[in-house]
């Protein structure tokens, strides 16, 4: 899909959720059935967390590109150890 200028992505695959979601709503209401699981505030939640998702993935990745990317880990295996964390096992005592 090509967007118009100034518009991302982002917001055109919002706008088309969006308009998908309301189309559905109408058939329902053409076909005489009640709208009752459109939520608006429930889409724009959604909307924010999967932005929240994309803006985290994004830093993860910038901070991997940042010092040289993969080819500026000297050690992988340090590098490994260095960035692994643990848990606990359950029924396991540390």
């Amino acid at each position: 899909m090509t967007e118009p200028d100034g518009i991302s992505s982002e917001v055109m695959e919002a706008y088309t959720r969006l308009k998908h979601d309301l189309q559905i709503g109408i058939d329902q209401l053409e076909r005489g059935e009640s709208v009752t699981d459109f939520d608006i505030e429930e889409f724009l939640s959604d909307m924010k967390a999967e932005r929240s998702a994309r803006q985290r993935a994004l830093a993860a990745l910038n901070g991997i590109a940042g010092p040289g990317g993969v080819a500026g880990i000297d050690d992988p295996l340090k590098w490994q150890r260095d960035q692994r964390t643990d848990r606990p096992l359950p029924g396991r005592e540390s």
